[in-house]
């Protein structure tokens, strides 16, 4: 018979590994939304929105949102880990997309420690943000919290994204999404964004096809210096969508490259999008609330 000591270390072994287990099965993608803690002397967002891709079973890609008073934001491209060891999130703010900020404010990247919350049921995110430069002689840390929000927006399978093609599933929307750019569109005063692909450099036979929100807009077609077009009605959009650039062909010279001119009203925007057969490159379109 197995002695008492032994039965107990093997429990101990089986507890330790289930919790392994769901530590690494612990799922962070989809969208959240936060903010840091009071009593900081930062200027205090509004909100942040936090967005995560999963890529592997402890890696993420994504962006971060932060939007102030006076419809002011910063935007950053995050890469996130999630450390089994200590059972945390962290997410490192590696690179600025876009910012408009008050006079004399300065933008500040920083990185996220975050545990899941007791009773969230993976919902809820609680930590410390610490910016990545030093304020008089020391990282500032803030507390932060995050809590997931559920995407209640269903697809309308007969939304006239474009005069081109319905709702369309594909297996290409799988591929990890690479946020290259964003844009920023008020709802107030624009009804309608012109999109223009072409070739970017090179015309060495790319084609691709470009996804709205998972619908098909432009279906495996070649680019050239000659531009694709198609409209997107801003009635369509949620407060944040996607547009992604799948490559279909990488050409001769890869990876799949393309130039993305977007108009909105009497704003231009000249994008530089790449894509290959691992991940799609992504341009998010902000709605202004």
């Amino acid at each position: 018979m197995h002695s008492l000591k032994t039965i107990a270390k093997s429990l101990l072994v089986f507890t330790l590994c289930c919790n392994g287990l769901r530590s690494q099965a612990q799922d962070f993608s989809g969208t959240w939304e936060g903010n840091f803690g009071k009593g900081s002397d930062m200027v205090q967002p509004e909100k942040i929105i936090m967005e995560l891709f999963k890529k592997d079973d402890t890696l993420y890609s994504g962006a971060t949102h932060l939007y102030y008073r006076k419809e002011k934001y910063e935007h950053y491209k995050v890469t996130a880990r999630f450390d089994v060891k200590t059972n945390s999130l962290v997410v490192s703010e590696d690179s600025v997309l876009s910012f408009k900020l008050m006079f004399g404010a300065t933008r500040s990247a920083g990185t996220y420690s975050l545990k899941t919350e007791n009773n969230s049921n993976g919902n809820a995110l609680w930590g410390y943000w610490t910016t990545n430069q030093r304020v008089l002689f020391q990282y500032r840390t803030v507390t932060a919290r995050f809590a997931r929000k559920l995407d209640t927006t269903a697809i309308n399978e007969n939304a006239d994204v474009t005069a081109t093609a319905p709702v369309k599933k594909d297996s290409v929307l799988d591929r990890y999404p690479d946020i290259q750019s964003l844009v920023e569109i008020d709802p107030k005063t624009e009804d309608t964004i012109k999109a223009e692909i072409y070739d970017n450099g090179i015309i060495d036979d790319d084609s691709v096809s470009l996804y709205f929100d998972d619908s098909l807009v432009v279906s495996k077609q070649r680019i050239t210096d000659k531009p694709l077009l198609f409209m997107i009605p801003v009635k369509n959009m949620k407060a944040i969508s996607k547009l992604k650039l799948v490559a279909e062909s990488l050409g001769s010279v890869p990876p799949c490259t393309a130039l993305l001119i977007v108009t909105t009203g009497t704003k231009r925007y000249e994008i530089n999008l790449s894509s290959n057969f691992s991940q799609n490159g992504v341009v998010e379109f902000l709605l202004k609330e």
